[in-house]
């Protein structure tokens, strides 16, 4: 009996990702990351989703509320291909003057089809 509930979870889990390419499942899987990794999920709101990057991450942005109940503002993420996610601790403007976080967006971001080392939404806020 186990295996037969086995079998049809995952054949129900393959028919809701019929006729998505790659990057929209890796897409979706990062949302869902990034939601559940934050404080309460239900008043998030994806803000951006920049697609996937060279490594394979998929980077966005996210406004949800605080623990006192108030939106913080656009924070840039990362959701990275095993299931973690980093959401900055910071509106996007503050993030990134941290040299640190600008690096690491720069580095796990760099979109597919860019040959340069920058990616303008990062860098332009520099």
């Amino acid at each position: 009996m186990k295996k037969l509930t086995l079998a049809i979870s995952i054949l129900a889990l393959s028919a809701c990702h019929a006729g998505m390419t790659a990057d929209q499942i890796a897409i979706e899987k990062a949302k869902r990351t990034v939601l559940a990794s934050l404080h309460d999920p239900d008043s998030a709101r994806i803000t951006k989703v920049d697609g996937v990057s060279v490594r394979g991450n998929v980077c966005g942005g996210v406004n949800a509320k605080n623990r006192d109940g108030k939106y913080v503002g656009d924070r840039p993420w990362i959701a990275y291909p095993d299931g973690t996610a980093y959401i900055a601790p910071a509106a996007m403007d503050e993030a990134i003057k941290d040299e640190r976080t600008l690096q690491r967006f720069l580095a796990d971001c760099r979109p597919r089809d860019r040959d340069d080392i920058t990616n303008d939404r990062y860098a332009s806020l520099r």
